[in-house]
């Protein structure tokens, strides 16, 4: 599952291992490694973080 998590938290848990909070609140350790084809990363979006993110667009 993909999470919407800022930027800065997503190259500080690559680099230094530091967990992130996501948008829906899990807090978890961004690696590298995920990814997967677009259709893969499109389909497995955590719906309470794109809900949220869909609420703080204007």
């Amino acid at each position: 599952m993909n999470h919407w998590v800022p930027k800065s938290a997503i190259l500080a848990g690559v680099v230094s291992g530091e967990a992130a909070r996501a948008l829906c609140g899990q807090i978890f350790v961004p690696s590298s490694h995920g990814g997967g084809s677009a259709a893969d990363v499109a389909a497995s979006v955590c719906p309470l973080c794109e809900s949220v993110y869909d609420g703080l667009l204007p």
